[in-house]
């Protein structure tokens, strides 16, 4: 229960630091890019990769959940797909990680063009 607890207020705040930031970027730069999406996770994996080599040791476990888990899950989800892509570079899994990174960009715009025409088909 104490975990649960621990990824949730870390979890909340991410999800209001993304938000924020997503307010800002939207008031202050020109609407050319998603801004307030690509800072967030270029940040985020910024952030996760820090905590991945300074939480290194099992003491630190609860402050991997808060921050880790918890604030970069609640930030972005795309910190965690860089770290385990770096994970895989590090462990010389090549194919494997450009498997996954096809699989995931590819996969996830695939996805979401199908959960869009969807919603458009069956929800208008």
């Amino acid at each position: 229960m104490k975990a649960i607890l621990i990824v949730g207020l870390g979890g909340f705040l991410g999800t209001v630091s993304r938000y924020i930031i997503g307010l800002v970027t939207i008031q202050n730069l020109p609407p050319t890019l998603p801004f307030g999406t690509l800072l967030v996770n270029l940040l985020g994996s910024l952030i996760l990769g820090f905590f991945f080599g300074f939480f290194s040791k099992p003491s630190y476990h609860d402050w991997q959940l808060f921050l880790m888990t918890g604030f970069c899950g609640g930030f972005t989800t795309f910190s965690t797909f860089s770290l385990d892509s770096l994970k895989m570079l590090r462990s010389g899994l090549i194919t494997q990680f450009a498997v996954y990174n096809l699989v995931s960009l590819l996969g996830g715009l695939i996805l979401c063009f199908i959960g869009f025409w969807l919603s458009e088909k069956y929800l208008s």
